[in-house]
């Protein structure tokens, strides 16, 4: 069970399952007072499969020579560029991006992008390929004591206890890797009963329960490290805006409910009066639960850019789109231009 994943050619991933846990009870003090107790563990590791097409070696240095060799040739063509009423564009000579009009930022954002490992590979098939690690360790335990005050009062009050973490290293930060998700759970109750007559019983709970779970992205670059302004941080996040391509080309830090604060806090209170009266039993009583939910998801929270081919392609409003195949989304990216 623990073999490859069909698309996986290197090395075999190291899958765990590994689930364990033990449970204990008893008295305390004799017919008075007793406890129960258990604790549980797992630690799981999953293969996660990354592929996708990325920048070439040739493509980083502003050559995107390697596109005129398909079997449909994609040409560039320079976004300063209008050579008639229509703002038909003038392509770049040879698909190179001159040293002059390659973007630092651009550059820079293209070698976040791992190295291509798929020998011969040409666009649109991936180009990349590799199997991370998903970590998933968690824990959990519960406590409850039960303690009879006389015959007819009863008290027991109750613990829970879980935490998890489960982690995927970053390579695109997107399609499922980058993430660090904790989950912390707290959850307590204490109930009082009191048997006021053979055929009335009273029964008073209270419980809370406090969830925080927190999604953080794993380790992505600042806004710095690649020359993107401060100002882009002004909500506290530090962390590489997302960058959408529209052409098949693999996306950067796109991955879905990251940077998200989240907790709640429940809390339930409730008395009941059960009384039997001949053949009918009668329930009287009521419950109330306040419940606190705090929730944070800043949605692309320092930008998104779309790097559209479009912005490299013949025509820059994409009315022409069913004459050619021409623009890039690398490309686009290099020359330091956003369609959005």
């Amino acid at each position: 069970f623990d073999s490859r994943d069909f698309f996986n050619q290197g090395e075999k991933p190291d899958h765990v399952r590994d689930q364990y846990g033990f449970a204990v009870g008893g008295p305390i003090i004799k017919n008075k007072t007793f406890f129960f107790f258990d604790f549980e563990k797992s630690r799981t590791n999953d293969p996660v499969n990354l592929e996708g097409f990325v920048p070439t070696d040739l493509m980083r240095n502003g050559d995107f020579s390697e596109l005129l060799g398909l079997e449909t040739p994609i040409q560039i063509f320079d976004p300063n560029t209008c050579t008639s009423s229509s703002c038909t564009r003038t392509p770049f000579a040879g698909n190179i991006i001159p040293e002059g009009e390659r973007d630092p930022v651009g550059q820079a954002v293209l070698n976040l992008y791992p190295e291509a490992n798929i020998p011969d590979a040409a666009f649109p098939d991936p180009n990349f390929r590799q199997v991370v690690l998903a970590s998933f360790p968690t824990w959990q335990f519960d406590v409850k004591i039960d303690h009879q005050i006389s015959a007819n009062h009863k008290i027991n009050g109750r613990y829970s206890r879980h935490h998890d973490v489960f982690t995927v290293p970053t390579v695109f930060g997107n399609d499922g890797d980058g993430v660090i998700y904790t989950t912390d759970v707290h959850n307590t109750g204490l109930e009082y009963s009191w048997t006021i007559a053979p055929t009335v019983l009273w029964s008073n709970r209270l419980s809370v329960d406090r969830v925080v779970a927190p999604g953080k992205s794993n380790n992505y670059p600042t806004l710095e490290s690649v020359g993107f302004d401060s100002l882009l941080g002004g909500n506290g996040l530090d962390r590489m805006p997302t960058i959408v391509t529209s052409d098949g080309s693999s996306n950067l830090f796109d991955q879905c409910c990251v940077d998200t604060n989240f907790a709640h806090t429940l809390w339930t209170y409730s008395s009941a009066l059960q009384w039997v009266r001949g053949r009918h039993a009668f329930k009287f009583g009521g419950e109330q639960r306040q419940f606190f939910n705090n929730f944070w998801q800043p949605n692309n929270p320092t930008g998104l850019f779309d790097v559209s081919r479009l912005v490299t392609a013949a025509h820059p409003d994409g009315a022409h789109d069913g004459e050619d195949e021409s623009g890039f989304s690398f490309a686009t990216l290099m020359t330091g231009f956003a369609y959005s």
